[in-house]
């Protein structure tokens, strides 16, 4: 079914090609190993502009993201004939990476039947550090690259999360909304509050992935003099310096999530997991949406056992259709729109090494390949 699937696809993008030109009456075996034959002769098209000094044809599929309208894509461009694309809707792919050698994107999904609309493409850069959305095993068999980009927001990131806590302890947005409705102009002392102010100094922070992220966030903990405790993640090997949950959480007084999102890690903060925590903790997220079970943590505010959510990443982003309706609405739980990632710094870092991904490729060196 896949190679009469494929078979098809080149009849509409190749239908010149020897093979494909005219109708047959040669059997199915033989029809399966002119496919092979094809497949492979494609591939080695595919790769043939690498050999001859060919201009990379490039297609960035969805740049406002990164770009917001103001940033250059200069490094890229400089690369070979480059076209992009603010964003590209379901039906727009096929027009828009038939002729492709490398595609770049951040959002758009990366699956077999894609990869089979672009007979030339040898190269599928991710604009981001996730990469779920490829299917690496059809890439591997198809002898696609496929690239993305590690680490480039990590202090972009760990300053939301530090936002939050103090967001949570000091509620400046509160205090300038009371200040602006007059209330501190009626006081009758120099100052007041409007619930009560603690510090994040000695509190503890579990942090549960301590990759690049977890561990820039563990060494700005540590500077405003918190207690630090690394969680063991679901699914990884156990370390030293690492607790488990179970060990962990009945500590935190904020717990923060870094981990990838993996089968073990999959609605990670379910309402077991919550119930191992002490009452009134505070949970942040801005790894991925998917590792918390919103409904758990509406319950746990409601209850108390969660003294605050703080989230920049939702299972379904954009939240359309009432999608986390109850967590939006939730007066203790603050929601932002995946801005963890996107300081002017870096998206620019993010541009900046996408066009040295696609370079090395292209001069046949491997740099941040997933395959």
């Amino acid at each position: 079914m896949r190679l009469l699937q494929s078979a098809q696809a080149f009849q509409r993008h190749l239908p010149s090609h020897p093979l494909l030109r005219k109708p047959s009456n040669r059997s199915p075996l033989s029809v399966r190993r002119a496919m092979e034959m094809s497949l492979s002769d494609q591939r080695r098209s595919a790769s043939a502009w690498l050999a001859d000094g060919t201009a990379p044809r490039i297609r960035v599929l969805d740049s406002f993201t990164t770009d917001a309208g103001t940033l250059s894509w200069g490094p890229v461009e400089a690369l070979g004939d480059v076209k992009i694309w603010p964003r590209t809707a379901p039906e727009e792919v096929e027009e828009r990476i038939r002729d492709a050698h490398v595609i770049l994107t951040n959002k758009v999904p990366m699956d077999e039947a894609t990869m089979n609309l672009a007979p030339s493409l040898s190269y599928v850069g991710k604009l981001a550090t996730g990469y779920n959305d490829v299917d690496l095993n059809a890439a591997k068999d198809r002898g696609i690259a496929v690239t993305n980009v590690p680490a480039y927001s990590t202090m972009s990131v760990v300053q939301l999360v530090f936002a939050f806590m103090l967001q949570h302890c000091v509620d400046v947005t509160s205090h300038a909304e009371s200040v602006r409705r007059g209330e501190w102009a009626s006081s009758a002392d120099f100052c007041y509050t409007l619930r009560p102010v603690p510090e994040i100094n000695k509190k503890t922070l579990v942090i549960v992935g301590t990759g690049s992220i977890g561990s820039a966030v563990k060494t700005v903990a540590e500077a405003f003099n918190m207690r630090v405790v690394s969680a063991q993640v679901p699914g990884r090997p156990a370390s030293a310096d690492r607790v488990s949950l179970d060990e962990a959480l009945p500590q935190a007084d904020f717990i923060t999530l870094h981990c990838p999102l993996t089968a073990a890690t999959n609605m990670l903060v379910s309402d077991d997991f919550l119930s191992r925590c002490k009452q009134g903790a505070v949970l942040i997220n801005t790894g991925r949406g998917a590792l918390l079970d919103e409904a758990a943590a509406v319950k746990a505010l409601d209850s108390g056992r969660l003294g605050g959510v703080y989230v920049d990443v939702l299972a379904k982003e954009p939240p359309r259709d009432g999608a986390s309706a109850e967590l939006i609405k939730h007066p203790k739980a603050t929601v932002t729109p995946h801005i963890g990632w996107m300081s002017v710094e870096a998206r620019t870092q993010l541009i900046t090494e996408v066009a040295q991904n696609v370079q090395a490729f292209i001069k046949g060196d491997k740099r941040n390949r997933i395959v």
